[in-house]
């Protein structure tokens, strides 16, 4: 959160790192998956992925500083879409399944990304001192 207060780059906030090709590969990508999808919500699901890399993309091309809390928005909500998408027509357990991988991989990610920031030297807001 201190990114997103305070304008820093780090890893939590949801900065993107990859190459501006394999950005394009994936707005190319989620496209075609989008086109291809029969079901409905999994349709909407490609096109937020495709919508997301699309903007990392402008944002890399331009140089343009990206809304982090909106980028996190996007992508999460394309994870919720596509595992919604996937339990849809499942019985309950599946359902109850599909959801806790879902809480499961975001919990994990983004302790991952906690992680990575600490060993990169960017500090909690809770232990520098003063918020910015």
């Amino acid at each position: 959160m201190y990114g997103a207060a305070c304008g820093s780059r780090s890893f939590v906030v949801g900065m993107s790192a990859q190459p501006l090709a394999l950005t394009f590969a994936f707005v190319i990508g989620g496209v075609i998956l989008a086109w291809r999808f029969n079901e409905s919500l999994g349709r909407v699901a490609m096109l937020v992925f495709a919508v997301h890399q699309g903007i990392l993309a402008y944002a890399s091309i331009s140089g343009t500083r990206l809304n982090s809390v909106a980028m996190t928005m996007l992508i999460t909500a394309f994870a919720a879409l596509l595992t919604a998408s996937g339990a849809r027509d499942g019985t309950a357990r599946r359902f109850v399944m599909a959801g806790s991988a879902f809480v499961a991989m975001v919990v994990f990610s983004f302790g991952a990304r906690y992680y990575a920031d600490v060993l990169l030297g960017n500090h909690s807001v809770v232990s520098s001192g003063p918020i910015c």
